[in-house]
Formats: C-alpha cells, structure tokens, sequence
C-alpha cells in the first residue's frame, strides 16, 4: 500500500483512454480500504470497480442497482452562435435558426452509431454500467423500456451521412456539404473519467468515416458559465441525473419550456410537442396509474430515441457493501438501510 491509493488487486480491465493517470476518486483511499477489510467498517457505497479493488476476499455482500443519471453526447439542433429560447416573452413559439451539422435526424442518427458504446461501458469494469438507449434509466424497470440503443455500425453510419449530403472529400478525409467541412469542437468538462473516454472513442471512431471532431476540455465553472447553460456548443458531454423521479431526466432536458438560455436544461433545444403533452400527461395523470404512466414513458423512451434528442450512451451501476457478519441485510435502489428492522449481527 501506498501514500496515494489502494488498489487491490491490480484492475487492468479499466481502460483510462486519456493523459496522464486516472482520477482519484476511481480508486478507494487507503483508509476507506483498510477500515473495510479490517471489518472496523460494516458498510460502503461505492462503484464496481472500485469493489473489486477490495479483492472479493468474501466478507462482504454486495448489491448493484442502476443509478438514475447517465452522461449524454449531446447534439445541439441550434446554432451556437444564435442560441434562442423556444419561447418569446409572450409565450409564443420561436422559429430557431438550425445548427449546420445537427438538425438534420439523418446526421444525428449517424453519429450515434458510429462510436462503439459498448467499448465505453467496458472501461466501467465487470457490471459497471449498461447501454442507455433513452432518458428513462435502468433504475425504473416498472416502465418496461425496451428502447433498443443504436448499434455500432459504422457503415451504415457513413451511408447516413451519404444520404444526408455529406460526402467524403478524399483529399481530405473529412466529409463536407456544400463546400462546409465536418469539422466540429466537442467542448466538455473532465469532471469524471467517463466524460473523457467518450469524448476520446467518439473522435477516433466519428473521424474513421470523415467526421472530425476538435476535443477541447475546460473547467467546469468556466464551462458551466460560458458554454453548456448559454447553448454556445455544437456538440459537448455532459452527465445529468433525475434523483428519485422517473421523468427527472426527460422531463428537465426535453420538455420544450425549459428551452431557456443561460438557465433552462433542455440545453440541446429540443422541440417536439407531442413529447411535451407525454411528459406533461406523466406527472399529471388522475389516480397516478403506475401501469398507465410506464405506457406513457415507454412512448417518452422511443420518442427520444427516434428522434435523437440527445446522445443516449451508457447507464452507470451503485453498490452497497455490507460485512457478511450483518444479517437480513437487503437494500433498496434507493436506500441502504432499507428494512433495517430486519439486520441483525451473525456469529
């Protein structure tokens, strides 16, 4: 053990695709790892890769539930340099000027199938995440979603993107349309390791088949301030989570209302009003019918998927560890001490 992290045993599963050495908040703290192993510490909430520094020396049990959050590729259908809300003052619709790569469904579908997310999922280690096809998370498996992610195929990808006017120049290697190259700046804050490796398997795979993508990172405030919330991006990564509500990720990111530049969600400017009366019917509905709201975010679930909304790529997983010396322990998705008048402490 050293001054800096514990890691045991050696994870060589976990890709860090960027510069330098991972974060550390990938790694348990020697003290974290000590108390756990000594049993001076009964309970953990951590990730799976970081169980597996642990060794799996069967003293502990765990239980991995989704997380309701998951991090986006996101495509904006505005143009930057013209942000605008959906709305005017008097609440009347806007006709937004279009974004020149991404307005176009054809485009947006292509570019979603041209990077290999399940390349991604594996840099999360053994159960570390699954494929997100939506905004409705794995963590509400009472919807029923059954949304197929877009495949990696990037053949048909770059057929697409033929389809849409986007041609090779093969001077170039880089796609253009009428005299525009597909060059673009994928802006994001390095906040997690993730966000990079996204960022890192998008440029490399996207410019196989002539998309070319400048990947810049900033901080977070400064990025937070002067590019996600004003909408002044093409395309960015960013990870947003719901809490303990179904619809906390559609609802904030795809309800057309919260188009609002500099303070809205809907940050991509995504407008569909047959999604906003869904979204509205879900959180409104009379006797809040568990089986009819999962009919209507089932419909949420493909809606935004056909439409590329945004760039669904993966769902992460949490564990709860706990000793085996504590017993009757089951936790909820949602709790760690769920039915905690049922532990009690074994021989």
């Amino acid at each position: 053990m050293n001054d800096e992290f514990f890691r045991f045993p050696h994870t060589p599963h976990l890709a860090w695709l960027g510069a330098g050495t991972p974060r550390d908040d990938k790694v348990l703290a020697p003290e974290e790892a000590t108390a756990l192993l000594a049993g001076e510490v009964d309970y953990a909430f951590m990730y799976p890769d970081q169980l597996e520094q642990l060794g799996d020396p069967g003293m502990f049990n765990a239980h991995v539930f989704g997380l309701n959050n998951t991090p986006m590729f996101i495509m904006n259908w505005g143009d930057p340099d013209n942000p605008g809300a959906a709305y005017d003052a008097d609440g009347n619709p806007t006709e937004q000027a279009p974004n020149k790569f991404f307005s176009d469904v054809r485009v947006r579908r292509a570019m979603m199938m041209a990077f290999d997310k399940e390349a991604i999922m594996a840099t999360l280690g053994p159960e570390g995440g699954y494929l997100q096809a939506g905004p409705i998370t794995n963590m509400f498996n009472w919807v029923g979603a059954d949304t197929e992610p877009y495949p990696y195929d990037p053949e048909a990808a770059a057929a697409l993107l033929d389809e849409a006017g986007w041609v090779m120049n093969d001077a170039t290697g880089v796609r253009e349309k009428d005299g525009v190259p597909f060059e673009v700046d994928l802006v994001y804050a390095p906040l997690v390791d993730l966000y990079t490796n996204i960022a890192l398997v998008a440029q490399d795979q996207l410019g196989q088949i002539g998309v070319k993508i400048n990947v810049e990172s900033q901080e977070w405030s400064s990025y937070l301030t002067n590019v996600l919330l004003p909408q002044s991006f093409d395309l960015t990564i960013v990870g947003f989570g719901g809490a303990s509500e179904v619809d906390g990720i559609a609802y904030n990111t795809l309800l057309s209302e919260n188009d609002v530049p500099g303070s809205g969600f809907n940050i991509a400017s995504y407008v569909n009003p047959q999604m906003d009366e869904l979204l509205k019917q879900g959180r409104s509905l009379a006797g809040c019918s568990a089986e009819e709201r999962a009919a209507i975010y089932r419909q949420v679930q493909q809606i935004a998927a056909e439409d590329v909304a945004y760039g669904y790529t993966v769902g992460t997983n949490q564990v709860h560890v706990m000793n085996t010396r504590v017993t009757g322990y089951e936790p909820g998705p949602w709790n760690a001490d769920d039915k905690i008048e049922a532990w009690g402490i074994g021989g």
